[in-house]
């Protein structure tokens, strides 16, 4: 950790949705290792200069402001992103036009400049698809997208790597499974974010209702240790590959999971928290039915990273920050 320190705080780094749920958590990561940031703004005329962070009033649907924003960093995080299932699937061509063009004007800015930038991209666990509970996927399994969400992700994630090939920029594509834990900004759509709401009822002595007894295989990664993953993207050199699982390693159903809740919340409070089942929303998406497992051990063999927080601690942090 002490070299990550070292090295990052030697970093320029440019963050998109750097308000966002993770950005939010990242841009405060970085701030302590005095890493000079760059966020995007909508102000229109000036910058805003606060504690090593610079707000860049840019729009990133733009070539010519990528230009400025490379001419500025060494490393572009991309957080940036509508995260609603929903919304994609309604807005099919709309939702791929707001994905893919903020990937196209920065490749067309890198040729431009011919400055190599990295560029790390927050994809997604799901577009593995409906794996089965005895399947566990690395990142040489074919993905499988179910949404237009994740065929979005892997849309973008095929983009980078043919610019990566090409020698234009660094592409890493970064395949989250289930964050949870608290960050100083909550999710925009109402579809993300579900564990931490569950977490948050359940401490209210709410009862915890699971769909369908709760028997799907998940990855819950703690949000801090996703923070870390991303440090560790920015500053590693010469990665044999461009797309990488950051998972704890280690797959729950979600029964399992709310029931070391239920029992954290009971030594924390004293107060019972009952599990019930819940039948699926007639309108619910088959992806929310899939089992996961991954491996995460190229990403831990290649950059020394590793997910710190046990799920046990991470539960406990979560109960923590809803406190008063």
């Amino acid at each position: 950790m002490n070299s990550l320190n070292t090295q990052l705080s030697e970093k320029k780094v440019f963050i998109t949705g750097g308000n966002g749920y993770i950005g939010s958590e990242l841009v405060i990561f970085l701030k302590k290792l005095n890493c000079k940031t760059f966020l995007v703004s909508r102000k229109k005329n000036k910058k805003y200069i606060e504690n090593n962070i610079t707000f860049l009033p840019v729009n990133i649907k733009k070539s010519s402001d990528w230009l400025k924003i490379i001419k500025l960093v060494d490393v572009v995080v991309h957080l940036s992103w509508n995260n609603s299932i929903e919304y994609a699937e309604i807005n099919s061509q709309k939702s791929l036009t707001e994905s893919i063009t903020p990937i196209l004007k920065m490749i067309q800015a890198s040729k431009i400049s011919k400055k190599k930038i990295k560029f790390i991209f927050s994809s997604t666990a799901t577009l593995y698809g409906l794996s089965n509970k005895n399947i566990i996927n690395n990142e040489k399994s074919p993905p499988n997208p179910y949404t237009n969400y994740d065929i979005n992700k892997l849309t973008v994630e095929n983009l980078l790597k043919k610019a990566h090939n090409e020698g234009l920029i660094i592409a890493i594509s970064l395949r989250f499974s289930n964050v949870y834990g608290p960050s100083k900004s909550k999710h925009k759509s109402n579809e993300r974010g579900v564990i931490n709401k569950m977490i948050k009822s359940a401490l209210e002595k709410k009862n915890i209702y699971l769909y369908d007894g709760g028997n799907y295989l998940r990855d819950f990664i703690f949000i801090n240790d996703v923070v870390t993953s991303i440090g560790y993207a920015i500053i590693v050199k010469n990665l044999p590959s461009t797309v990488f699982n950051i998972g704890y390693g280690k797959s729950y159903t979600f029964k399992d999971f709310f029931k070391i809740v239920a029992l954290t919340i009971n030594q924390k409070t004293a107060k019972k928290i009952i599990i019930k089942n819940k039948k699926w929303p007639k309108k619910s998406h088959i992806i929310g039915k899939r089992n996961f497992k991954c491996t995460n051990l190229l990403f831990k063999s290649l950059t020394g990273w590793k997910p710190k927080t046990s799920i046990k601690q991470g539960i406990i942090k979560s109960l923590n920050s809803y406190i008063k």
